[in-house]
């Protein structure tokens, strides 16, 4: 089994203190996970996780009370053990708008190209971009779609973790807008329309054609060729 190192809306201290007491635990280990959901931010090609007691202030001295990834990477560079990084931090400035997970310097997370060997990582988005929170307004599941997902994933008889990770078959000619969260074992088939904001989660089939309004959130399969909107997402 595993010795769990958790903390939940942790200050900058206590974020602190979880980190090493982590890094002191896994240097005993053959296989460590990170997981993190949270706020996250990039300044200039640099992420950092963002501790609850944070001040925003401009000035460089911004990064100084935030915990910097690079630093927490360099205490898993171990060639002889499996670590795994999964990061739901890929979100907007949390001050511009409710339902986002990321501060001002940029949107999302910057590309993580120098990791370690032997670390396999999960984002919840691409580099740069912005994963969803909800679905919808109405959406009160305090996991964002990723993190509901690939947890109901993992537990998939007989799957991997690459598997896991790259569940998601898109066909050809798909048109997706900015911030669509796409999670699950989802299969989108040729000639698909997302809107802005549309979240998909589940095993779900998207039909050939088919057109999806912006903030839809889509749990059900589609038939080729129908326009949906809402939430649940409901054919026009």
């Amino acid at each position: 089994g595993f010795v769990v190192t958790e903390g939940s809306d942790l200050d900058r201290t206590a974020m602190q203190s979880t980190i090493r007491d982590f890094l002191r635990e896994a240097a005993r280990a053959q296989i460590a996970v990170v997981y993190y959901a949270g706020h996250g931010i990039q300044v200039d090609g640099r992420n950092y996780l963002v501790p609850v007691d944070i001040q925003f202030r401009a000035g460089s001295g911004m990064t100084d009370t935030m915990m910097d990834m690079d630093t927490i990477m360099a205490g898993l560079d171990d060639q002889v053990r499996t670590n795994i990084l999964i990061l739901d931090a890929c979100r907007n400035n949390p001050f511009e708008r409710a339902g986002t997970r990321a501060v001002a310097g940029g949107g999302g997370l910057a590309p993580m190209t120098q990791l370690p060997e032997g670390v396999f990582s999960v984002f919840s988005a691409g580099p740069r971009q912005t994963a969803l929170d909800r679905l919808s307004n109405d959406d009160a599941n305090p996991n964002s779609v990723f993190t509901r997902t690939f947890a109901k994933e993992l537990t998939q008889p007989g799957a991997n973790l690459v598997q896991v990770a790259h569940g998601v078959t898109i066909g050809r000619r798909v048109l997706l807008a900015a911030q669509v969260g796409i999670a699950g074992s989802s299969t989108i088939e040729d000639d698909v329309m997302l809107g802005g904001q549309v979240g998909v989660t589940g095993h779900i089939t998207l039909g050939r054609g088919m057109k999806a309004s912006a903030q839809t959130g889509i749990t059900n399969s589609v038939e080729a060729g129908v326009l949906v909107s809402g939430y649940p997402a409901i054919p026009n």
